[in-house]
């Protein structure tokens, strides 16, 4: 059945490009959500939604649709509203897209450039189950004696959900984890940074971007920079950071596998691995890799990942622990380090 969208945008040029493709039968343009009968939402299958037009009311425009089971897919325009995206991410919009003027890309650009937003709004609508409907309080009465810890290093890796399935987990740790953290989310390079900026607003621990040659600390949350596969280097008997744009793996940089694997040569068995919502494989061979070590994994559930890929890939190869839930990801991670 042909899908109905939803565009909000400064313009009709997304209009223009999706037209003439038989996968949409009603497409209707819109430069204020908060405007339309929120009645007349409920047919609509996605919305495209461009959120410099709505950074006052991306929260309630979000929670609105997100309610009504459609699929926002963030529409990034201007590298300056890279904030107000990963804000929309965190929030629960879907994905986001890069949309350039049309006047300026040749055929194959254009051809190229419709297809992945038709590859993006077919994941999005196929994931339409695992929209978070209502905003959960998280508790934060979680206390552990780590006195006797194992673990000294965990590595989240989570591609598409991420965002806002990250915000479940990393503002639940504990000042005094006395673990590392290294999240490895796919994101390009103009994001990573951002995403680091909001996490630690709202955590309990100091989260930031990794940078080249900094020493791995206790208690610090790393977030992997876009576009450069992070690994581990020994220098004068501590741990470091370092960074590379080596060719990408799984079509990705950075890639969880290659930090994964460069951190089991230092951490072997006192490794705790986390795999999360997102597209593809990446990850299964660097929990396979730990647990080769003796190191544990989880993954996410099926039923709260927004796409189960990365989690299914390592539960189907049997490199898992555990499966868990994600807002039971945080007590796992405590019990985990209690060991």
């Amino acid at each position: 059945m042909p899908l109905k969208i939803l565009i909000c945008d400064t313009n009709e040029d997304l209009v223009e490009l999706l037209k003439d493709d038989k996968v949409f039968g009603e497409i209707k343009f819109c430069k204020e959500l908060v405007d339309l009968d929120n009645k007349n939402l409920d047919k609509y299958d996605i919305c495209l939604m461009n959120p410099n037009l709505h950074k006052k009311d991306l929260e309630q425009i979000i929670s609105t649709f997100n309610k009504k089971k459609i699929p926002i897919l963030m529409i990034l325009e201007n590298p300056k509203d890279i904030e107000y995206v990963i804000e929309g991410l965190s929030l629960g919009a879907f994905d986001y897209f890069h949309k350039a003027p049309i006047s300026i890309l040749d055929e194959s650009q254009i051809e190229a450039n419709m297809q992945n937003i038709i590859e993006k709004i077919s994941f999005a609508i196929d994931s339409k189950d695992k929209i978070r409907t209502t905003a959960q309080e998280l508790s934060t009465d979680l206390n552990y004696d780590f006195t006797s810890s194992s673990k000294k290093l965990v590595i989240i890796g989570s591609s598409t959900g991420g965002p806002q399935s990250l915000e479940r987990v990393v503002p639940l740790l504990p000042k005094e984890i006395p673990s590392s953290i290294i999240i490895v989310q796919h994101m390009p390079e103009e994001f990573t940074g951002k995403l680091a900026s909001r996490l630690d607003k709202i955590s309990n621990i100091k989260v930031k971007e990794a940078e080249e040659g900094e020493e791995l600390k206790k208690g610090v949350c790393y977030i992997a920079k876009g576009n450069h596969h992070l690994e581990l280097i020994k220098k004068n008997n501590n741990i470091h950071l370092t960074l590379n744009k080596k060719e990408k793996l799984h079509g990705t940089r950075p890639s969880v596998d290659i930090t994964m694997q460069s951190a089991t040569k230092y951490f072997g068995k006192n490794i705790l691995g986390i795999i999360m919502t997102g597209m593809g494989s990446d990850g299964t061979i660097g929990a396979k890799k730990i647990k080769e070590k003796g190191g544990t994994v989880i993954a996410q559930s099926e039923r709260t990942s927004i796409i189960y890929g990365m989690p299914k890939s390592v539960i189907l190869k049997g490199y898992y622990d555990e499966i868990v839930d994600l807002d039971k990801i945080p007590v796992a991670i405590l019990q985990i380090l209690e060991v």
